[in-house]
């Protein structure tokens, strides 16, 4: 399966020194509150985002802007190759996170958040098989989200620059399981807008079918995505003014 993306994110991807913004609070790593203080933390940097942040070269992340993402669904009763492009995701800025939990000596940090609602809108192209009816087709697309839990394990590398230890992220995985899915492609059948109508519907009567397809390239681009904006900060930011007493 292949799951490609490509994020537009403001400023040079060259790495430099940084202060976290003072907006941002921090959290003691031997307190016996830390985990809810991270909690609260990353929640609160979460809604601080949303118009970005120029001093960590972050961009706005509500909407998200992605410049390109194809998803491969392989083989199965939907096997297609969707290429989306020009995609804006709204709602990131809303999640509440459930709990936190840093392994300071593996360098893993584990994260359990809850997204009301997310939307994502593109451009779409795709060719393959749903069902018996072939597909080609292109146009204006989109997918709707309610009610996500999502669990991310981000893993670091801490690495000494100037006297001062940053994290590299090595690794992001996110699982997303969302409640309910619903998604609209237009023009899906080239030509024939009853059966794209129908292949629609299809689609959002079974989504959790459509979703146990696309779950798998979706969460690579997710994490290719958060792994990329989780790098901006830490490889910019030392550990210790990100968590105190590490």
């Amino acid at each position: 399966m292949l799951a490609k993306v490509l994020v537009l994110l403001a400023l040079s991807g060259l790495s430099f020194s940084a202060k976290l913004p003072s907006n941002f609070q921090t959290c003691h790593v031997n307190d016996v509150e830390f985990s809810t203080c991270l909690a609260k933390a990353i929640e609160d940097a979460l809604h601080s985002l949303k118009d970005g942040e120029k001093t960590l070269g972050i961009a706005p992340i509500d909407p998200l802007h992605v410049d390109e993402m194809t998803l491969d669904l392989g083989s199965g009763p939907i096997s297609i190759v969707l290429s989306a492009k020009d995609l804006n995701i709204v709602g990131l800025h809303s999640t509440t996170v459930d709990s936190a939990e840093l392994d300071s000596k593996k360098h893993v940090l584990v994260v359990k958040a809850q997204t009301k609602h997310l939307r994502l809108d593109f451009q779409y192209k795709a060719t393959g098989q749903i069902l018996v009816v072939p597909v080609r087709g292109d146009g204006p697309a989109f997918f709707e989200f309610d009610d996500v839990a999502t669990t991310h394990v981000i893993t670091g590398e801490p690495v000494e620059r100037k006297g001062k230890t940053y994290w590299t992220i090595t690794d992001y995985k996110v699982n997303i399981e969302p409640k309910k899915m619903k998604c609209h492609f237009t023009d899906l059948i080239k030509g024939n807008s009853q059966v794209s109508e129908q292949v629609n519907g299809f689609l959002n009567g079974d989504w959790k079918l459509f979703y146990k397809q696309i779950q798998g390239p979706a969460q690579e681009a997710f994490s290719a995505m958060f792994k990329q904006l989780a790098g901006r900060v830490f490889d910019r930011v030392p550990i210790t003014d990100i968590y105190q007493d590490i």
